[in-house]
């Protein structure tokens, strides 16, 4: 187990198996990214063009590496992640609103 995913295990994984737990957190995980993306997609505040955007768009690049490294380790875990890559597959930082 590699020290980066050390963490996901202490927090997500207790005595009733990890694959339910890490599932879910990724979930919620790929969720909040959803909304981050979705946000930043509409753009209510007009961060575009401003310093704003930048950060917001930093901030969900690393909620999108979070979903990464636990989908990747539920995988490594034995646990079947199929679900959870299709519901961040479509996730991307916008490099503008729409």
């Amino acid at each position: 187990m590699s020290m980066i995913a050390i963490p996901y295990f202490d927090k997500r994984c207790r005595d009733d198996g990890p694959c339910i737990a890490l599932k879910a957190a990724t979930q919620k995980a790929t969720n909040m990214a959803r909304l981050k993306m979705n946000n930043m997609l509409a753009d209510p505040n007009g961060l575009f063009c401003a310093f704003g955007w930048i950060t917001h768009g930093s901030d969900l690049a690393c909620k999108l590496a979070n979903v990464s490294v636990m989908t990747s380790f539920g995988e490594k875990m034995g646990c079947d992640m199929s679900g959870e890559r299709a519901l961040a597959v479509s996730l991307v930082v916008p490099k503008s609103p729409k």
